[in-house]
Order: structure tokens, then sequence, then C-alpha cells
């Protein structure tokens, strides 16, 4: 899902300076924040191995709010990566072409 929605961030982003009169460099590195968090919970909650099945998911005993808290700056994650290799990939074609 978060792959996805870094496929189609774009449009979000559009929309939001419509609403929001956010400068650039801002937006780039509140998301740069988000992914850096992400990277530490994933590594933190050790997803890998649980993805892969190799262990099974842990029981933590902490507040709702940091599991979702973690989760979600996971998926922010997945969707900065996805974003900016879409992004990449469509200007190496430009430049290809």
């Amino acid at each position: 899902m978060s792959a996805h929605l870094g496929m189609h961030w774009g449009i979000f982003i559009n929309m939001s300076k419509k609403f929001i009169n956010i400068k650039k460099p801002i937006c780039i590195t509140i998301a740069l924040l988000i992914a850096i968090y992400g990277i530490v919970s994933f590594i933190k909650r050790d997803l890998f191995n649980v993805m892969l099945l190799i262990t099974k998911l842990n029981n933590y005993d902490e507040p709702a709010a940091f599991f979702f808290m973690d989760h979600i700056a996971i998926m922010g994650l997945f969707i900065f990566i996805t974003y900016y290799l879409c992004r990449l990939s469509t200007k190496l074609n430009k430049l290809n072409q």
C-alpha cells in the first residue's frame, strides 16, 4: 500500500500546495525526517525478519500511540523511497529519449 501511495504521492504534494503554502525545502526536510525515523523504527521492530517470516511478530507492551507512530513512519519511509525512485526513473527516461 505504501509503494502504491508513493507512486501517486505527487498528487498529494500538488494538492497540499494549494491549501498550505509551505516551501519545497521544508517539505523535503520533513519527508526526510519521517523517512529516517521510519528506518529507525523498521530496525527497532525487526520488521525485515518479520516480513520474511524468519521470526514472528512480537507483542509489545507499549502505548498504542507509539506503535502507530512507528508504523506510520515506516509507511512514510516506503512512500519516500517509491516516490523518489519514480521521479528518478522519469528523469532517466527523459534523458534517454
